[in-house]
C-alpha cells in the first residue's frame, strides 16, 4: 500500500505504544450507509500527537475511515500522516492567534469562545480509499430540504464536501475529505486545508449548496442577476467567509489576482468584503473597506496591519457560521 506520506516527508516515528492497541472495527457512515472500518480513537491519537497546548484548537469529532481493503498496518500510516500535517498546522494557527492577542485586535477570551463555538459546529470525517471515487459525483443532487441525509460535493474538489444526517432525532452536520491512498493525495490541501474548515471555519449547509453545482455562478454573476442580498447571495457570502477564515489562517494564496476560490477578477473580491461588511456589520470589516478597494486583491500585497485585521475580522464570523451550519436555507437582508 502506497503511503499518503510521499507527499511531505516520511513520518517521524509510530503511534504511541498506548495508540497502537486501538483495533479497527466496522462502521457505517450515516451519511450514506456505505461500509468502512474506522479506529475507535482517532480523534484522541492525533490530540496526542499535536501535544496537549495545541490540542485544544483541534476539532471535536474526527473520524478516520479506511476502506475494508486497508489492514490496521496501513492505516496507522495514514493516522502518522494526518496527525504530522494536523501538528504542522495548528502551529501556524496558534502563532496568529498569538499574533492577534498581542496587536489588541482579539482578546485570549474571545479567542477562546471563537475555538470553542467553531471545534464543536462539524464533524470531520476523513474516507481513504485505494483509488478514489467513492464520494465523486455520488450525490451531487442531493436535497436536505427533502432527504433525510446525504453529501454535497464541492464542484472544483468532488472529493471533499458537507453532508447531513439525523442522529438521535436531530440533525448533524460534517466535512467530508476523501483522500486516495495509491496515486496519493494534496496533504496540504486535502489536510491542512480542510482541517482548518473543521477547527476554525465551518461551512453552513447552505453554502455548501451555493458552489455544488458546475455551472454554479460566482458572487458577480449573482449580484448582476440580484443586486441585492438573496439568500444565494447571502450562500455565497458566507461560504467566501468560510474560505476566508481559512486563507488568512494559512496564508493561502499569497499570490495572483485574488485569494479566495469563485472570486476571478480584483472586482468581485472588493464585492465581497463589501458584502461581509454589510452582512456582518458588527465584526469590522467596514473599517477595512478603504484600503482593501485600494489594494490590488492579493494578501501577499497587502500590509501585515491589513492581514490581521482581515483576519481577526473575519475570525469574529466564525461563531456565526457555526451557528448556522445545519441551516438549508442562507439568510436574506
Amino acid at each position: 500500500m502506497t503511503s499518503p506520506d510521499q507527499n511531505c516527508g516520511s513520518p517521524p516515528s509510530s503511534l504511541q505504544p498506548e495508540a497502537r492497541t486501538s483495533r479497527l472495527s466496522d462502521w457505517t457512515a450515516p451519511w450514506s450507509d456505505a461500509a468502512y472500518r474506522r479506529f475507535e480513537n482517532s480523534r484522541a491519537i492525533l490530540a496526542q500527537a499535536v501535544s496537549v497546548p495545541s490540542d485544544d484548537l483541534l476539532a471535536n469529532g474526527i473520524e478516520i475511515l479506511f476502506d475494508e481493503s486497508y489492514d490496521e498496518e496501513a492505516a496507522e500510516v495514514f493516522l502518522v500522516g494526518v496527525a504530522r500535517q494536523a501538528a504542522r498546522e495548528i502551529v501556524v494557527w496558534r502563532e496568529h492567534l498569538t499574533d492577534l492577542e498581542h496587536r489588541g485586535l482579539l482578546t485570549k477570551r474571545e479567542i477562546e469562545e471563537i475555538i470553542a463555538a467553531t471545534k464543536a459546529a462539524q464533524a470531520w470525517h476523513i474516507v481513504v480509499t485505494p483509488t478514489g471515487g467513492r464520494l465523486e459525483g455520488s450525490t451531487v443532487e442531493a436535497n436536505p430540504d427533502t432527504q433525510a441525509k446525504g453529501f454535497i460535493p464541492s464542484a472544483s474538489a468532488p472529493h471533499r464536501g458537507v453532508a447531513w444526517w439525523a442522529e438521535n432525532g436531530v440533525r448533524e452536520v460534517g466535512l467530508i475529505t476523501e483522500l486516495c491512498g495509491t496515486s496519493g493525495s494534496s496533504w496540504d490541501e486535502d489536510i491542512g486545508h480542510e482541517i482548518a474548515h473543521a477547527s476554525l471555519a465551518p461551512i453552513p449547509l447552505f453554502s455548501q449548496r451555493s458552489v455544488a453545482g458546475r455551472t454554479s455562478p460566482s458572487l458577480g454573476e449573482l449580484w448582476r442577476q440580484e443586486s441585492r442580498y438573496t439568500p444565494a447571495v447571502c450562500a455565497k457570502v458566507f461560504c467566501l467567509l468560510s474560505e476566508l477564515i481559512v486563507a488568512t489562517m494559512r496564508m493561502e494564496g499569497v499570490t495572483g489576482v485574488t485569494t479566495l476560490p469563485g472570486l476571478t477578477t480584483p472586482e468581485e473580491f472588493k464585492l465581497f468584503f463589501r458584502s461581509a461588511a454589510a452582512l456582518t456589520p458588527e465584526q469590522g470589516f467596514a473599517d477595512l473597506l478603504p484600503e482593501i478597494e485600494s489594494s490590488r486583491g492579493s494578501f501577499g500585497m497587502w500590509s501585515d496591519s491589513l492581514l490581521a485585521r482581515t483576519r481577526a475580522a473575519a475570525l469574529r464570523v466564525a461563531p456565526t457560521l457555526a451557528a448556522m451550519a445545519i441551516w438549508t436555507h442562507g439568510p436574506e437582508l
